[in-house]
């Protein structure tokens, strides 16, 4: 398994809740992509987890390419106007809650530096 946090600061609060916004209505949108050989193949969903800073979407991404796989939770948060992505990658399953732990401790490192 291996775990990515980044952060990007946005002009506004408005611009990081675009970000939040565009992503879930993408998940939801694209939930099936296929490429024109059939050998590649990604699924989108979201995941109704709580909501974490000021606001967030998870989804989960399931990609396959042959034999081989990789199952990919990812998460977009909003602290202010930052937005935090928490990328957990694994090939044996998804780790929502993994996302969850690192999500929160990541909101409160922020916030905490916020002040």
């Amino acid at each position: 398994m291996k775990i990515r946090v980044s952060l990007v600061g946005h002009a506004s609060s408005a611009d990081a809740q675009q970000v939040i916004n565009d992503t879930r209505s993408s998940a939801k949108g694209c939930s099936h992509l296929t490429d024109e050989g059939g050998k590649q193949r990604m699924n989108l969903a979201p995941l109704p987890l709580p909501v974490m800073g000021d606001d967030s979407t998870v989804t989960r991404v399931g990609l396959i390419s042959g034999r081989l796989s990789e199952c990919v939770t990812i998460g977009l948060v909003r602290v202010g106007t930052v937005s935090l992505t928490i990328t957990v990658f694994a090939h044996d399953g998804y780790y929502p809650h993994m996302l969850q732990e690192v999500a929160k401790a990541s909101v409160s490192k922020l916030q905490k530096a916020q002040r």
